[in-house]
C-alpha cells in the first residue's frame, strides 16, 4: 500500500449534494446577521415555554407565515444549544430571505453539503470518480478506444461505456454485463472523505446562463465551499495484495498525469464555448494557472460535485473530441452537449479542485 498526504484547495465554488437530509425548507433554518443557522427546533421549544405555546398554536391554525415570523423573531443565534451549524450568506440569498419571510409562495429550499456530525466535509467517492472519469477518458484517447466507442454508440450496443472501460483498463465483464469488480484497478484506489474546516461554505444563489451571457434565475440555492478553502485529504493505493486478477496498475503519476490534461481540456473548451470576454474567464485562468505554480509536476486541478457539468463528469462522453455528443443508454439517442452553464450569481463557475501531493 502507497499512501499519499493530499493538500486540496477550493479553487471554485463547490457543492456537493448531501442528500435529502441536507434539503432545508424555510421553516429548517433562520437567517440572522448574514449568518445561516440549521436551527434545533427541540432545543428552541425545550428552552422557551412562551415560544413552544405559540408555536403549537400556530401549528394547529396551520399559519405557516406567522409560524415563519415567530421561528424568525424568536431565534438567537447567542444561544449555540438552539442551532446545530451555520454557513454565510451571499447578498442574493440573504436578500430573497428577507423579502419572501412573509410570502406565502416562498419555498426557499437550500441544499446542503454533506456533514457528519455537524462537520461538512467532501465525500471521497466524489473525488474518486473524478480522477476515474478523467483516467479512463485519457487512456481510451490515447488508445483509439474513442472510435470503438462511436462504433458501438451506432450499433445501439449496451454498456458503452462499460465496454470501453473494460478495454482501457484491461479489465474483464461480469454476468450482468459490467467490469468485474475483481479485476478492476480502480479498486485499489482509496481516497479518504475530506473534512473542511469551519466557516468556509457560503449559501449562493445559482443562475442558468446562456451563452449570450443573460442569466436566467432557478430560484436555486446551495450551500458552497468558498473558494481559497484549504484541506486535507488522503491517496491510498494498493500495489499487492488483493490485486492479482488487475492487470493494469493506476500510479500516483497516471492520476495527476491523466487529470491535469483531461480537465485542462475541459476548462478550456468551456471557456471558448461560454465565457470569453466575461467575468467567468477571469475564474477558468485561476485553474490554468496551476500549470505555472512551484513544482507544478505535483500537482493537478480536479472538477467534482454538481454543476460541474456532463462535459466533466462522465466517461460516456469520450466523444467530446467527435461531432456527436455521449449517448444516453435509456433513450438510445445521443445526449445534448450543454447550451448554458450553471454559475453562482450568473458569473462563477463551480467544482474546481486543485490537489497537491505532499511530499
Amino acid at each position: 500500500m502507497r499512501t499519499y498526504k493530499v493538500k486540496a484547495t477550493a479553487l471554485f465554488p463547490i457543492h456537493i449534494g448531501g442528500g435529502q437530509d441536507q434539503s432545508l425548507g424555510p421553516l429548517d433554518y433562520v437567517v440572522k446577521e448574514r449568518g445561516f443557522y440549521r436551527i434545533d427546533m427541540e432545543n428552541m421549544l425545550d428552552r422557551d415555554a412562551s415560544f413552544a405555546a405559540e408555536f403549537v398554536k400556530l401549528v394547529d391554525a396551520n399559519r405557516i407565515m406567522d409560524l415563519r415570523r415567530l421561528i424568525a423573531g424568536s431565534f438567537d443565534p447567542s444561544i449555540k444549544e438552539t442551532w446545530q451549524w451555520k454557513a454565510g450568506t451571499s447578498k442574493a440569498f440573504a436578500k430573497n430571505y428577507e423579502m419572501r419571510l412573509s410570502d406565502p409562495r416562498n419555498q426557499l429550499l437550500v441544499q446542503c453539503l454533506p456533514r457528519s456530525g455537524n462537520k461538512v466535509y467532501i465525500p471521497g467517492s466524489s473525488i474518486k470518480g473524478s480522477i476515474r472519469t478523467a483516467v479512463v477518458d485519457q487512456l481510451a484517447e490515447e488508445k483509439g478506444y474513442v472510435n470503438v466507442a462511436d462504433r458501438l454508440q451506432a450499433e445501439n450496443r449496451k454498456n458503452v461505456a462499460s465496454c470501453v472501460e473494460a478495454l482501457v483498463l484491461e479489465a474483464e465483464f461480469s454476468g450482468s454485463g459490467q467490469i468485474r469488480p475483481e479485476s478492476d484497478p480502480f479498486k485499489g484506489v482509496k481516497v479518504s472523505d475530506a473534512m473542511l474546516p469551519e466557516n468556509c461554505t457560503t449559501i449562493e444563489e445559482v443562475m442558468n446562463v446562456r451563452k449570450d451571457g443573460n442569466a436566467l434565475s432557478l430560484d436555486m440555492f446551495v450551500e458552497t465551499v468558498a473558494p481559497g478553502t484549504e484541506f486535507n485529504l488522503v491517496i491510498e493505493i494498493e500495489d499487492k495484495a488483493g490485486m492479482a486478477d488487475v492487470r493494469r496498475k493506476i500510479k500516483i503519476g497516471d492520476i495527476i498525469d491523466n487529470t491535469a490534461v483531461f480537465f485542462q481540456t475541459e476548462l478550456k473548451n468551456e471557456e471558448t464555448a461560454f465565457y470569453e470576454g466575461r467575468d467567468a474567464q477571469k475564474w477558468i485562468d485561476k485553474a490554468f494557472a496551476v500549470n505555472d505554480e512551484e513544482n507544478a509536476d505535483n500537482k493537478t486541478v480536479i472538477r467534482l460535485g454538481r454543476f460541474s457539468h456532463l462535459e466533466s463528469m462522465t466517461f460516456n462522453h469520450a466523444t467530446l473530441r467527435k461531432p456527436r455528443p455521449p449517448w444516453d443508454p435509456k433513450t438510445k439517442q445521443p445526449k445534448k452537449w450543454g447550451t448554458t452553464r450553471n454559475l453562482v450569481n450568473g458569473t462563477i463557475p463551480l467544482g474546481a479542485l486543485k490537489l497537491e501531493i505532499v511530499k
